[in-house]
């Protein structure tokens, strides 16, 4: 009875991972399809080429493994990236891994808006929370130092999409995502290099269960184009 049990555990445990690999599996591909259309004219939409995921920390080790988001941004210009294998100052609890090391950075123009889309799926803090699709355009990019060429880590994106939530409203969103400065800022200035945004809309919601087609790629994709279209 005891092997007949462990056994039934066995096959529980690999069907767990084989659902949950299909889950992470189906959100990349859902992400890449949504880049494909978005970059079909007109009003052209290209991937900014930077994958932000959740940060790892002491309190939450199990990001590293169970992702709780996933995200992508969008430009109407390609962007190219710039090389730079420096660290950015280390983020408090926060464990390296792949973002950390010989990392590129992105440049944007302060004024500049980018499109975004999050994946949630799951909640940590709810057991009722439901798996979706957040999308919208993050506008007016700017810090408040007022430099007008912005060199963001790849690694402050993730910092960008931990303030943008399905609750979250119109009017100005200040994030804790970091650009690039001057190695002889003094700490108390450094809130000065700190990305804020201007949300026009509340982020488009969509359950992540229905996303199924791709001509529903296709309207999202349509809708992102809109809301980035809108000045």
């Amino acid at each position: 009875m005891a092997d007949r049990d462990a056994s039934d555990f066995a096959l529980g445990v690999n069907a767990a991972i084989r659902a949950l690999r299909g889950i992470y599996g189906g959100v990349r591909t859902m992400l890449a399809e949504l880049a494909i259309e978005l970059e079909q004219t007109p009003g052209a939409l290209y991937d900014l080429r930077v994958r932000p995921k959740p940060v790892t920390t002491r309190i939450n080790p199990d990001e590293r493994f169970l992702r709780s988001w996933e995200g992508r941004f969008y430009s109407p210009e390609p962007t190219e990236d710039e090389r730079d294998d420096d660290d950015e100052d280390a983020n408090d609890d926060e464990d390296a891994d792949d973002e950390g090391r010989g990392r590129r950075n992105v440049t944007l123009v302060a004024g500049q808006n980018i499109a975004f889309a999050k994946v949630v799926i799951y909640h940590r803090e709810s057991d009722a929370g439901e798996p979706h699709l957040l999308c919208g355009v993050l506008r007016d990019c700017r810090i408040p130092a007022g430099d007008q060429s912005l060199t963001v880590p790849r690694s402050s994106f993730r910092r960008i999409l931990e303030a943008v939530r399905q609750d979250s409203k119109p009017g100005k969103l200040v994030t804790r995502a970091s650009v690039r400065r001057a190695p002889n800022v003094p700490k108390k200035n450094r809130g000065d290099y700190k990305l804020v945004f201007r949300l026009d809309e509340a982020p488009t919601r969509y359950r992540l269960f229905d996303l199924s087609g791709r001509d529903k790629i296709r309207e999202i994709a349509s809708g992102i184009k809109a809301l980035a279209g809108r000045e």
